[in-house]
């Protein structure tokens, strides 16, 4: 059965809105350090402070762009018109009658009492669930940042005492204090530095089993919120 073109383009109105979310807030912390920056000048040299604010100046360009090009489509979605990525999705909505590239709004209000499409990132306000998976760090120790869980959550969600881990409780991840969730998270075994949208576990061997495992998240009380499974034949299954 073919994806009804509704279905995709609530699936790509949700992921623009979710990294239109997460961009904002990284534009902000961009925005945070540039002013620490400014507010050290009499502490480092002329030089390295035109290197260090060259450098995050790049960086928050390149951010603002993509945030004007978010803006921008999210503002045509809300229009409700479908894009051009949706049509190439379902190539029957070019010779379909009853959806256009610009839908009527009298359309898209029966279609949303008719119809119910699933994503992933539909969560209720605040819940938590570990939408995505990657167990398969294609380069062992050398590549542990291969291997990540996704955990998704709107709001900004408080998960102070929230803890992931594998089958068995093997490995366990604490989430930092007062981190705060805005969409979705990538928790990733190997080094980095923690951002609005990505942690990093700090591991120095790979946490998960290649050909299947099982994450649970658990909230501050200990309560298991969510649960998936990953095999290499069943790809990805919600437990929980």
């Amino acid at each position: 059965m073919a994806t009804s073109p509704t279905h995709e383009f609530k699936k790509l109105n949700d992921l623009l809105s979710q990294s239109f979310n997460n961009i904002k807030h990284d534009v902000r912390e961009l925005n945070a350090r540039m002013d620490t920056l400014r507010g050290h000048l009499d502490k480092i040299s002329t030089d390295s402070l035109h290197t260090q604010l060259g450098a995050q100046q790049r960086i928050f360009l390149a951010h603002q762009e993509t945030l004007n090009y978010l803006s921008e489509r999210i503002k045509k979605l809300e229009e409700r018109k479908i894009p051009e990525q949706a049509l190439r999705l379902d190539p029957t909505i070019g010779a379909s009658k009853a959806f256009t590239a610009s839908l009527e709004e009298s359309n898209v209000a029966k279609l949303k009492e008719t119809t119910a499409p699933y994503s992933i990132y539909n969560i209720p306000q605040g819940q938590v669930r570990i939408t995505k998976v990657n167990f398969q760090s294609n380069g062992g120790r050398e590549h542990l940042n291969g291997e990540w869980v996704e955990v998704t959550g709107f709001g900004g969600i408080d998960l102070t005492g929230y803890t992931l881990h594998d089958k068995g409780k093997k490995h366990t991840f604490k989430f930092p204090q007062e981190f705060k969730i805005f969409g979705p998270t990538k928790i990733f075994t190997g080094k980095g530095k923690n951002t609005n949208s990505k942690l990093y576990w700090k591991h120095h061997r790979q946490v998960w089993n290649d050909d299947h495992d099982v994450a649970t998240l658990r909230d501050a009380a200990k309560n298991a919120v969510s649960q998936v499974l990953s095999e290499k034949v069943h790809n990805f299954k919600i437990l929980k």
